[in-house]
């Protein structure tokens, strides 16, 4: 194991004693109520998160996030400490800062077993997302077997190290935890088509279902394999924290663990789980149950509570969603129709509005937009009684201004306030 620099140990400490600051006040335990209560599905204000994992933090520059650490693994705890406070200190909406450190155990499997093969657009490696084709590899019904069962692994020598190492990176700051994976996230047809390809797949689900059939059967064993060994190698954490569900905000509640939990082994049970087939936002109801959604049901019976949804629209595909057991978030994208959407919805579910990120990107920044489309989708959630959430995500530029985002969130907050 490498001795921790003390230059190194100083930073990290310097910046975990400023979030420790932060998670003591009384705040953090305020919203982690609002959010049980958002979860519970009670009426109040709609909650307001921007996604941290899909901010384009390589266009936010300046002292505040630039890494000082010299060492591999120091420059990775830092970074994610130094968004943390960027993000509290400029866009927290109902951000929630935790008074511990995860250390994520050493878990693997052995994948698919196949390999996509995709023509990726030109990028100057600054930004990491980027359009792809994706060439078909599995092109005949044998090919699907390519598809191989995983198997998964737990280094608990490499995960002891790790904790180890955080244990002395954080002495006398904040406690050190070992966390696992939290949930799950399915999306076999999503996945499927990365190796098939989206015209083809569409075109097969007209001229060759049994084939899509056998494949999503086979990615959905394949998952369900994973996430038993998973639970049986006792690597789960709970998520009924906060800890960011799907696509949603966090997973705070109080109806997880389920009855019957014991903190050494925590079971799917216990937990939230996600499924979406985003590629499905122009196919039909009938279809998108057929072809995806019974699968996604099938699998997802063994999660407590469900998050739904992602960029696909659901406002029209009802009848879909209340055949999937146990969801409690669903997700309404920027291309739903929000006014049909609430109409059904009501107070059912989480109603997890996703505003349009576009308009962040555009070439002049108009606050007024933002502010209108916001208004316009929360007072038809009121209207109906729903629940909701507003979650900012999938912000592929803001062209360098990170005014648009502090601003953004500064008006979703006030437009949530507005709601009594």
């Amino acid at each position: 194991m490498n001795t921790l620099s003390s230059s190194d140990t100083r930073i990290v400490r310097d910046l975990a004693l400023k979030i420790a600051e932060i998670a003591a006040l009384p705040i953090q335990r305020q919203r982690e109520k609002e959010w049980k209560r958002l979860n519970s599905l009670k009426p109040g204000r709609p909650l307001v998160l921007v996604w941290p994992y899909e901010i384009p933090w390589q266009e936010l520059d300046g002292d505040e996030l630039r890494l000082q650490c010299e060492e591999e693994f120091c420059r990775g705890v830092e970074q994610n400490m130094r968004r943390t406070l960027f993000q509290w200190k400029y866009f927290p909406g109902d951000m929630v800062v935790d008074n511990f450190i995860e250390c994520y155990p050493s878990v693997h499997d052995t994948g698919h077993g196949i390999q996509w093969d995709p023509d990726e657009a030109k990028s100057d490696g600054s930004n990491p997302i980027v359009s792809r084709h994706f060439k078909p590899v599995i092109k005949e019904p044998e090919d699907i077997q390519k598809i191989v069962m995983p198997t998964v692994t737990v280094d608990r020598a490499a995960t002891d190290s790790r904790f180890q190492r955080l244990q002395e990176l954080f002495a006398g700051t904040m406690p050190v935890k070992i966390g696992g994976p939290r949930g799950y996230w399915f999306c076999p047809m999503d996945e499927l088509i990365v190796y098939w390809g989206i015209q083809e797949m569409l075109t097969d689900l007209v001229m060759r279902p049994d084939m899509v059939h056998a494949g999503m059967e086979r990615m959905t064993q394949w998952h369900e394999s994973r996430v038993q060994q998973w639970e049986d190698l006792g690597v789960l954490t709970l998520n009924n924290n906060a800890r960011i569900i799907n696509t949603g905000g966090y997973g705070c509640t109080d109806q997880l663990p389920a009855k019957g939990f014991t903190p050494e082994h925590v079971r799917t049970l216990d937990s939230w789980g996600s499924a979406a087939t985003q590629i499905f936002g122009t196919v039909s109801p009938e279809m998108h149950w057929e072809f995806s959604s019974q699968y996604e049901a099938r699998f997802l019976k063994r999660f407590g509570l469900v998050s739904y949804g992602c960029c696909d629209p659901l406002h029209h595909k009802q009848e879909v969603v209340k055949r999937i057991p146990n969801v409690r978030r669903l997700s309404m994208s920027p291309w739903a129709d929000h006014e049909a959407g609430a109409e059904w919805i009501g107070n059912r579910y989480v109603y997890s509005f996703k505003p349009n990120p576009a308009l962040l990107a555009e070439q002049t920044w108009d606050p007024a937009e933002a502010r209108r489309q916001i208004r316009r989708v929360v007072d038809i959630a009121k209207k109906h009684g729903c629940v909701m959430e507003i979650i900012l995500k999938d912000i592929s530029t803001t062209r360098g201004e990170l005014k648009r985002i502090s601003e953004w969130t500064k008006i979703a907050k006030e437009e949530a306030a507005a709601v009594s």
